[in-house]
């Protein structure tokens, strides 16, 4: 089975949003996967993955310095991602997915891939979110986390269906309880805040130094 992590780097949602043209968000974009994602992919005790960074190709000057940060073979630019899924082979592919601020647990691979099953999600229900300004460590309480995957056939990855939204698969996935990513809550974040409505009750003690310890924080 082959394992991709999906990557939007910088492509458009439903709605554009002024950041996509603003050098400073690249910049700051760019600290943050350094400092946070990529350092906890490269932690991934699962190790045989693909990362797969999803860029627009009308801005490529602004993603320029992200393929100077790649460490290895396994991490790849896309600038047309219903392409690269057309030319995959004929393994079963399990897609995940990390947004490029956030953090996975170096177990979170793994278990995606022992716990995955052919056409069905598999979604890590439980983490944390982390201020890098306050060092504050806080539950997250989304009901359906945006850190999921799915396997697919080789001939439904090839059909370039890719994942759907986090929100709606909830009910039907295969979930993994234990705690296993961080959302990074920081100033130029598009979504999230140390206050929004999917943050819990803050981590003190024992279990904030573990996360600390764990997630290189």
């Amino acid at each position: 089975m082959r394992v991709i992590v999906q990557v939007r780097y910088n492509l458009q949602w439903g709605q554009d949003f002024p950041q996509r043209y603003d050098p400073a968000w690249y910049a700051e974009r760019l600290h943050l996967w350094t400092t946070y994602t990529l350092p906890s992919l490269l932690r991934q005790t699962f190790t045989s993955f693909e990362c797969w960074l999803l860029c627009d190709p009308a801005l490529y000057e602004f993603t320029v310095p992200l393929w100077q940060s790649l460490p290895d073979s396994r991490f790849r630019m896309v600038w047309d991602y219903r392409e690269a899924y057309s030319q995959h082979g004929s393994e079963p592919v399990l897609l995940c997915r990390v947004d490029s601020d956030d953090m996975l647990h170096q177990w979170a691979v793994r278990d995606m891939a022992k716990w995955c099953r052919p056409g069905q999600y598999v979604q890590l229900m439980n983490g944390y979110c982390y201020s890098p300004t306050t060092g504050e460590v806080k539950r997250w309480v989304n009901p359906s986390p945006a850190f999921l995957g799915k396997m697919f056939t080789a001939d439904e990855f090839r059909a370039a269906t890719g994942l759907g939204h986090h929100g709606e698969v909830a009910e039907t996935s295969r979930k993994i309880n234990s705690p296993r990513f961080v959302v990074v809550c920081h100033g130029k974040n598009v979504c999230n805040t140390m206050r929004g409505r999917f943050v819990g009750e803050l981590v003190e003690g024992e279990e904030r130094a573990r996360v600390r310890r764990e997630y290189v924080i």
